[in-house]
């Protein structure tokens, strides 16, 4: 079965929660941060980019994606693997 196709784990909803948490504590707005969090479990090529209020802070981090988004080198569902601020 395609990853598409099925329920959100258990798991994988945790991993999104963590994503998204620590995007809001790197500083990215709520929308940005799902926006994120989703990217990193079903890639970034079909999100939107980042509202302008956000676009230089995503910049700012190592790994570019697709559509002007990068994140974090390492898990992004590991508070470690963010900057701080």
């Amino acid at each position: 079965m395609e990853k598409k196709n099925r329920p959100e784990t258990l798991n994988e909803a945790r991993s999104f929660e963590s994503v998204k948490n620590n995007a809001l504590a790197f500083g990215l707005c709520l929308h940005c941060s799902s926006r994120l969090a989703w990217g990193h479990q079903n890639g970034f090529s079909q999100l939107e980019p980042p509202c302008e209020e956000d676009s230089s802070l995503v910049e700012t981090l190592p790994a570019k994606k697709q559509n002007g988004w990068s994140t974090v080198a390492g898990r992004a569902s590991s508070s470690s693997s963010w900057p701080s601020r």
